[in-house]
């Protein structure tokens, strides 16, 4: 990829969960809200 589709990427992602964080919170949804703040989170593995 080049370096504005990686751009472009990166802003409609950041973009798309600063809506649900905000649309979350405004419906009283705190969960949901901390859980698309957090982010992605990486797979821990269980031994």
């Amino acid at each position: 990829m080049n370096r504005y589709a990686d751009v472009d990427a990166l802003l409609r992602s950041t973009s798309h969960a600063f809506h649900d964080a905000v649309r979350a919170a405004l419906t009283a949804d705190r969960d949901h809200a901390d859980a698309v703040l957090a982010g992605p989170q990486a797979p821990t593995s269980q031994t």
